[in-house]
């Protein structure tokens, strides 16, 4: 992995721990399972100590490690399960700080996964803004999507963020050969899945714009009435698309937000494009989360459930014990990946 410098007393704020009062060599291990809600990692990690033969005393139950209301952690034998809350800001705070945990902790080559709920996407049939109409093959809810990159707002394989007063983006794939081994256990255990692409939004429901390079050159396409360039690659070319049929559709594109600023058949077409080019599915980490363990070396994946079909419905109409089936079936494939690499080793 690389580190930014640190000096020999390090302090993780958001999880209320430093090097000074714990040693953290003796105590964190090679895999990091993380996901949104705390109350869910909660029993994620019964379920890892549950298949990996834990053994407690009698009497006795996971503890929260973390001393900071901000995150929970939990320690169940080699395997760190923390969720991250909700969005990039948070996603990233706490990836930083476990990362550094790992490295106070000499841990050369982890295996990072976030698994969580996200929204699918589906068949519906819509006539394009072209004239065109298009039929895909959909997402049904309770589907497993094994994630192979992440994508942001206007479909990029980036994240972008700011920095310094400027603009930088960072890759976003993810570990391929996770993701093969994902599927494999997918397969064995017989569960609904699918790979593809993971937009990330950071936002649950219009989403702000992305602020990204060309956008003035978009605005002064727009001016002029251009809507087809000449000489730009087929992904520009459908970002300027996207941006010049659709100017206010957000990350998410949702429809039952306080606010929304775009018809429901706009939103419809902006999922059908996504879909298009590979993306199978909505959450709100994937980005950042696949670019920063990739910036660290470290290898990483990403499952997570589709509880709905975006194409059917923006909200979620589940009974809640078929939503809490659903949202523990992510963890049955890691942990099971898990049990294999440990078995190998």
């Amino acid at each position: 992995m690389q580190y930014a410098k640190e000096g020999n007393h390090d302090v993780l704020y958001h999880f209320g721990l430093s090097t000074e009062h714990v040693d953290f060599k003796s105590c964190f291990g090679d895999f990091v399972l993380c996901g949104g809600s705390a109350n869910r990692m909660l029993r994620i990690a019964e379920e890892v100590a549950k298949e990996l033969n834990l053994q407690m005393p009698y009497g006795t139950q996971l503890k929260n490690l973390s001393k900071s209301d901000r995150f929970v952690l939990y320690k169940c034998g080699p395997v760190l399960c923390v969720n991250h809350g909700i969005g990039e800001g948070s996603c990233l705070i706490m990836l930083h700080e476990i990362t550094k945990l790992l490295k106070h902790a000499h841990v050369e080559s982890p295996l990072f996964f976030r698994i969580g709920t996200s929204g699918g996407i589906g068949t519906i049939p819509l006539k394009r803004w072209m004239s065109l109409t298009r039929s895909v093959k959909g997402i049904e809810p309770g589907t497993v999507v094994v994630s192979k990159g992440g994508v942001n707002g206007l479909l990029k394989p980036h994240f972008e963020t700011c920095r310094l007063g400027k603009c930088v983006r960072y890759d976003a794939t993810l570990d391929q050969q996770l993701v093969e081994d994902l599927l494999a256990i997918c397969r064995q255990l017989k569960i609904k899945h699918t790979a593809g692409l993971t937009m990330g939004n950071n936002d649950f429901y219009e989403g702000k714009r992305l602020l990204s390079y060309f956008q003035d050159f978009v605005t002064y396409l727009r001016r002029c009435d251009v809507y087809f360039v000449a000489g730009l690659d087929e992904a520009f070319e459908t970002q300027l698309v996207l941006l010049l049929a659709f100017p206010e559709i957000g990350k998410q594109g949702r429809c039952d937000g306080a606010l929304c600023s775009f018809t429901e058949e706009e939103s419809k077409e902006f999922l059908r494009t996504a879909y298009e080019i590979g993306v199978r599915n909505f959450e709100m980490e994937c980005c950042c989360f696949a670019s920063f363990c990739k910036r660290a070396g470290i290898r990483a994946a990403v499952v997570c459930v589709t509880l709905l079909n975006r194409f059917e419905a923006d909200q979620l109409d589940q009974p809640k014990s078929v939503y809490q089936e659903y949202e523990m079936q992510p963890s049955k494939i890691v942990i099971t990946l898990i049990k294999q690499i440990l078995q190998m080793s």
